[in-house]
């Protein structure tokens, strides 16, 4: 009997950051050709192609939790040690932060943080332990000796990372604001499908929607709040192509 295969479960088993390794077994990741200013995050995105991201539920009592999670997320990979090469088998997305590091570079409330954390600690996101002096965290995404899919987030800098201070359009997206929760949910989303080939993604509304419980009424408010922060622009559907198509903008350090 054949099995009839759901959008999500094709995209599931669609590796979209890897292609195999020449004359090795070892992935390759995939990057596109960048400037001196640009940069790029890894998150480890396998669950968010299985739908991680309806985790994150946007009534009133839960949305500023999660809200402060995926802000969370993309301030670790962003301030993760980034390497220039592929992903070294067991290599883990990993940040240390103090509270107030992830209060200055997120805007996020010391009472914000500890909710995030312990959602993304509770739903196995995120592992942390203490370390240092000055009450700092070591965050690690991902799982330990496996490869993953990788989304790629882009970003661009003029400064050292270690003199980041702040990340501008995390600080404009709100805890509270149904639009806010849903441009964040998108972009992670439209990172992880596009899995750093071009920054372009053609956008299925219906598949979106199934994966991240954004009703599809709500998608084009959400991409409409991103593309005012700068964080997308869009190209309608012409003919040949049945979805519009996305591109993804890097978050601005400072």
């Amino acid at each position: 009997m054949s099995h009839t295969i759901s959008p999500s479960e094709a995209i599931t088993r669609r590796d979209y950051a890897w292609v195999p390794g020449r004359g090795s077994l070892t992935p390759e990741l995939v990057r596109p050709a960048s400037s001196e200013a640009q940069a790029w995050a890894r998150l480890p995105c396998r669950w968010i192609l299985d739908g991680g991201l309806r985790l994150f539920r946007d009534e009133v009592a839960y949305r500023g939790r999660s809200a402060a999670a995926l802000k969370m997320l993309l301030t670790i990979a962003l301030k993760a040690d980034q390497r220039a090469t592929g992903l070294l088998a067991g290599e883990r997305v990993t940040a240390l932060l103090s509270y107030e590091d992830l209060n200055r570079l997120s805007g996020l409330s010391t009472i914000l943080i500890s909710a995030g954390k312990k959602f993304l600690c509770g739903h196995g996101l995120v592992e942390v332990t203490h370390e240092g002096q000055g009450r700092r965290n070591r965050y690690f995404l991902g799982s330990s000796g496996r490869f993953e899919p990788q989304a790629l987030i882009p970003c661009r800098h003029r400064i050292e990372p270690e003199t980041w201070t702040r990340i501008e359009k995390l600080h404009d997206l709100s805890c509270t604001q149904l639009h806010d929760l849903n441009a964040l949910k998108i972009y992670l989303i439209l990172c992880a499908l596009d899995g750093g080939r071009d920054l372009s993604v053609a956008l299925r509304p219906s598949i979106v929607s199934e994966l991240t419980n954004i009703a599809e009424t709500k998608i084009p408010e959400a991409l409409d709040n991103l593309a005012r922060r700068s964080l997308v622009s869009m190209q309608p559907a012409v003919q040949g192509r049945d979805a519009d198509l996305v591109r993804i903008k890097p978050l601005s350090l400072q």
